[in-house]
């Protein structure tokens, strides 16, 4: 008896016939909206700097992966490798170094995906290359995986650098520090 009460009470009904309990109004809904957009764009600036530290770490990785491939390719085919660094420093390729009939040094391009040209992310610059033998754009490794000590400076627009080393014997490399020159 009591529940057909409750079915039967009367619901607020507007002026104009429209039950007013069934929706939300256009303020309530504008104020949410404008809320929602508030906290977006918060969002998106807080993830600029991350951004941009990503894109130094892929560069950074992008051109371990081409020194370790070299040095690989160096030791597995027995034959002299180098890692040419673009001269716009915007990328890095593998190159093959064999002797030709005269003993001369015949240099050809890395056909393999590892060893082709591989462009660095977007705002991202390779700024210098530093080892004993002079400031080349390029880093050479031995039949035996060896090089000389080398480090590569990349940096991105915004004057944040990374320094990549590569040590002499081992032929291996790392990042060694993280700078913020801003």
């Amino acid at each position: 008896m009591m529940a057909e009460r409750v079915a039967a009470a009367p619901m607020p009904i507007s002026p104009i016939g429209i039950n007013k309990e069934t929706g939300f109004t256009m303020v309530e809904l504008l104020v949410v909206l404008a809320m929602m957009a508030i906290i977006s764009g918060m969002m998106i600036l807080s993830l600029g700097p991350a951004l941009r530290d990503a894109r130094l770490r892929t560069g950074c990785r992008t051109i371990m992966a081409a020194l370790k491939y070299a040095r690989s390719h160096a030791v597995t085919e027995r034959t002299d490798t180098r890692v040419i660094f673009a001269n716009d420093g915007k990328g890095v390729h593998v190159e093959e170094i064999t002797a030709d009939d005269r003993g001369e040094d015949a240099i050809r391009p890395v056909t393999a995906p590892a060893g082709r040209f591989r462009r660095l992310p977007n705002n991202i610059t390779v700024l210098v290359v530093r080892k004993p033998g002079g400031d080349e754009n390029w880093i050479r490794f031995t039949e035996l995986g060896q090089t000389e000590n080398a480090l590569i400076r990349i940096g991105d627009d915004y004057g944040r650098t990374r320094t990549v080393a590569v040590d002499a014997v081992t032929g291996r490399c790392e990042v060694l520090q993280a700078e913020d020159e801003e």
